[in-house]
């Protein structure tokens, strides 16, 4: 199964407060990784995460991204680079992610 992620627009409501707090938990990424961090990461995504639409699911397939995988999800979320991006990643069992299917820094 793959993980689905449609990210909201610059111009969506809310967006200083995805840009706040995208932006403390990828500062708090930079300074080492925790289980609350790893915790409230995830809580972040997963109101975008579309496919799958069973919650726990889709816990479990964003628990197995890498953390480069979650920071340009982080990154597609606030909005750098544009925002608004339709992000889907491969499940971890299949072939390595390529560049182009996540939004590049």
């Amino acid at each position: 199964m793959k993980l689905k992620i449609e990210t909201p627009t610059r111009e969506s409501k809310g967006y200083w407060k995805r840009v706040k707090r995208g932006a403390s938990l990828r500062e708090e990424m930079s300074g080492g990784i925790t289980l609350s961090l790893c915790d409230r990461v995830i809580e972040f995504i997963l109101p975008y995460v579309v496919e799958p639409t069973d919650h726990d699911e889709a816990k479990e397939l964003l628990e197995d991204l890498s953390q480069d995988e979650f920071e340009k999800i982080i990154k597609a979320v606030i909005g750098d680079k544009g925002g608004g991006n339709n992000t889907t990643v491969p499940p971890v069992n299949s072939p390595p992610l390529e560049s182009s299917s996540l939004p590049t820094a």
